[in-house]
């Protein structure tokens, strides 16, 4: 904990007025449009070089600057880079992280940040269009079924936090953009099948994430009070033998429950439900940094 908890401390002592949050949420904003910028040019350059060439060159050069030699070795060799949908196989939107995931958990958090900017700031309405617009494109073709289903929740949240404060333009804006990503994952094939398999019980994923789930709560239950240890999990489970066994619960909350116990579980989700709470209170006097730290809490949860 000591390794990132002072950051809070320091970002509560310099950041104490509605300036500063507004010029760190400017920094978010950007640094989510930079890594959007970059993921979609390693996408598109699969249609123009060969995609092996690609990819060795993203694990060649890229990976080892930004994710460490070793766990570049092990993204080698076993990485979640390529997805097959439709009959078609793509090289995902990764670019500065180590897998998909990761940079669409990453650009998913911050978009909120950057609707309430396109919302709340009118001086900064058109740049900060095109970066939500580039952003959302970029978590579309990471391919993370999770990615998805959090920019949805998101969405909505925002629509109804936001909707006594907005205009009624931008309301039918925002319905609008809702609308559009109905729409996107049920008529673009490559989305719609991606999304679709969420549900799917002969998704090889799926099942070993259904298998994942009931040995975490077996774990669970034989720990309910204390859990078996921050960080413990893979090793209760005998992870020994080989890279892909499951080394988390591919579950934040089955983590949490599983290495912490019910009590670390429970103050977890009174952190979480605390945040929100204070930052639904806050979004009138200070709607971009309230708006925006609820709806990236929302699509973290």
């Amino acid at each position: 904990l000591f390794s990132w908890l002072p950051l809070y401390f320091l970002t509560a002592y310099f950041i104490n007025n509605e300036k500063k949050s507004r010029d760190f949420v400017w920094i978010i904003v950007w640094g989510a449009l930079i890594s959007a910028l970059i993921g979609l040019a390693q996408f598109l350059a699969q249609f123009i070089f060969k995609r092996e060439t690609l990819m060795t060159f993203w694990l060649t050069w890229v990976a080892p600057l930004f994710s460490g030699a070793s766990l570049a070795k092990l993204v080698q060799v076993n990485n979640s880079w390529l997805v097959e949908v439709s009959g078609q196989v793509f090289f995902r939107v990764v670019g500065l992280f180590p897998d998909p995931h990761m940079m669409s958990f990453y650009l998913g958090m911050a978009l909120p940040f950057c609707l309430a900017f396109f919302f709340f700031e009118k001086k900064y309405k058109k740049i900060t269009g095109v970066a939500c617009l580039l952003i959302g494109l970029a978590v579309f073709l990471t391919f993370s079924r999770g990615g998805y289903l959090g920019l949805l929740a998101s969405v909505v949240f925002f629509m109804i936090a936001a909707r006594s404060l907005l205009l009624q333009r931008d309301k039918k804006f925002l319905f609008a953009i809702l609308l559009l990503l109905i729409i996107t994952v049920v008529f673009f094939s490559p989305v719609m099948g991606r999304f679709y398999s969420i549900f799917s019980l002969e998704d090889g994923s799926n099942l070993g994430r259904l298998q994942i789930w009931q040995d975490s709560l077996s774990l669970a239950k034989d720990n309910l009070l204390l859990g078996v240890g921050l960080g413990n999990y893979p090793f209760s489970l005998g992870f020994a033998q080989e890279y892909r066994n499951a080394m988390t619960s591919h579950n934040l909350y089955l983590d949490l429950l599983a290495e912490l116990g019910i009590f670390g579980l429970l103050s977890w989700l009174v952190l979480i439900f605390v945040s929100l709470a204070i930052a639904w209170r806050g979004r009138k006097q200070n709607p971009v940094l309230a708006l925006g730290a609820a709806g990236s809490l929302i699509y973290f949860s």
